[in-house]
């Protein structure tokens, strides 16, 4: 089992080694800004792995809004017709 500290230096280490600025050394000028987005992003993904199940179950969170919505839409639409 991995303990915390070594999964944070792996996540800082691929913060350093982002692969894109070996494919375009233009943008290393913007390395602080591409290691805030990558962080927010492992951020955010780590918060919906481990509330909502995983990116899959949290992608399907909508359609079951969406079924939702429809069935009041089309509820509402016979109450109100004619």
């Amino acid at each position: 089992m991995t303990d915390d500290k070594s999964t944070m230096s792996s996540t800082e280490e691929d913060l350093e080694n982002i692969g894109i600025f070996r494919i375009c050394p233009s943008l290393k000028p913007y390395k602080d800004h591409f290691k805030y987005r990558m962080k927010r992003y492992v951020d955010q993904k780590k918060l919906i792995e481990e509330y909502e199940g995983g990116l899959e179950e949290f992608a399907q969170g909508d359609s079951d809004f969406w079924h939702c919505f429809m069935f009041v839409f089309l509820f509402y639409i016979s109450m109100h017709t004619n």
